[in-house]
């Protein structure tokens, strides 16, 4: 049993809109642009690249199921994708969102290596959080213990909110 946090960010007052607006202003004079799509082909392609190139936390013989998980929660409107694109049409990067009856969830973010300083993920959570406001639901960003993410999870107003993490221990007994 151990103690775990994640990062909340309620969306029912128009202040978090106000205060996450100047994160958009890097990405939007780099040329980037956000729209919510299904299409979910250059995503995959984005993923894919990502997963080779850096040691992936799904096991490759996994990604599979994780790409159909994300189709079968876009059929059920259970899921929210966000594409930033670059004004020639290039992706720069997607964010996929989970939702339930009181929360928007970061499930996964990917961007380009070429456009990490862009602003382009501060663009894709700004956009999520519009969204989340809009139909009255909560921004999770879910837990991380990576300081740099704590810090960026908190420049948009999130607070960390505890939680308990249960697992099981598998000590192999010795016959005796």
């Amino acid at each position: 049993c151990a103690l775990s946090d994640l990062w909340q960010v309620s969306c029912k007052t128009n202040w978090v809109l106000y205060a996450a607006q100047p994160k958009n202003k890097k990405a939007i004079n780099e040329g980037i642009r956000i729209t919510q799509t299904v299409d979910l082909s250059k995503f995959f392609d984005l993923f894919d690249d990502f997963c080779r190139k850096r040691k992936s936390i799904i096991p490759l013989n996994r990604i599979s199921v994780f790409k159909q998980i994300l189709i079968e929660s876009l059929k059920q409107n259970n899921g929210y994708y966000l594409q930033a694109d670059i004004n020639d049409g290039e992706i720069a990067g997607g964010a996929f969102f989970l939702r339930d009856e009181r929360n928007l969830y970061v499930f996964q973010s990917v961007v380009k290596e070429e456009f990490k300083a862009s602003g382009c993920v501060s663009y894709l959570m700004v956009e999520g959080l519009k969204y989340a406001h809009d139909q009255q639901l909560n921004f999770d960003f879910l837990g991380s213990m990576i300081p740099s993410v704590e810090t960026f999870n908190q420049s948009f107003g999130a607070i960390k909110i505890p939680y308990w993490v249960i697992s099981r221990n598998r000590v192999p007994f010795k016959k005796i």
